[in-house]
């Protein structure tokens, strides 16, 4: 018995060795822990988010001032519920949320598993320079957003707000006022092409996503 126990003490060492090398080896997301970045200001210079952090929005937070959010496949970003977190596109920022049928990139709330349920943050609002049908050629986009950052339209039907692709949004939309709520996806000023393909919205207390331009196809519930 003494000769066993010295032999199946190594051993269970090297099986657990063995076991997290393999993990590590397969499955490398696994053995990197994620670190948690709370986003309390605007973002005004150009900002990368990459998977291995979890964003977490706080407030109205607006890309503006000619930056451009560009956010990796599989990174997770959560709205806080208390401040009614919503990300804003305004007409001077871009985003570039390219994510893959394996690594999407998903928008959802900061509560915590079981206990999230619609109407949790806002969602994103995306606001262009695209022509629209409103007198004067530019609006404030509804939600209580207010000031130069929240307003849509113009004349260059060729601007780009960037790209959502492989992007799912959870658990958002919050009215502000009957008929005047941040949607999962509001956008205003922004041609339809720019967001229609794989975009999913999910579990939503205001809609999936609202439109305030001259033609878009949005997204089936």
């Amino acid at each position: 018995m003494g000769i066993l126990g010295k032999i199946q003490k190594p051993m269970k060492n090297y099986i657990t060795l063995l076991l997290l090398l393999t993990v590590g080896t397969l499955f490398p997301s696994l053995m990197q822990a994620q670190s948690v970045i709370q986003v309390t200001a605007d973002i005004t210079t150009n900002t990368t988010w990459t998977r291995n952090n979890i964003y977490v929005l706080n407030g109205y937070r607006y890309i503006k001032d000619g930056a451009t959010l560009t956010i990796e496949p599989g990174t997770i970003i959560k709205g806080d519920k208390a401040s009614k977190a919503t990300l804003i596109v305004s007409k001077t920022g871009k985003i570039f949320a390219n994510g893959t049928a394996t690594e999407p990139i998903v928008f959802t709330s900061n509560q915590p598993a079981g206990q999230r349920t619609y109407g949790d943050w806002g969602g994103i609002v995306m606001l262009g320079n695209a022509t629209i049908n409103v007198a004067g050629g530019s609006g404030l986009i509804e939600g209580g957003l207010l000031g130069a950052d929240a307003t849509y339209g113009g004349t260059n039907d060729d601007d780009s707000s960037g790209v959502l692709r492989y992007v799912r949004i959870e658990f958002p939309g919050i009215a502000y006022q009957p008929n005047n709520e941040i949607n999962g996806l509001t956008m205003g000023g922004v041609l339809a092409d720019l967001f229609k393909r794989n975009l999913h919205g999910s579990t939503r207390e205001c809609g999936d996503a609202e439109c305030f331009v001259p033609s878009c196809d949005a997204p089936a519930s």
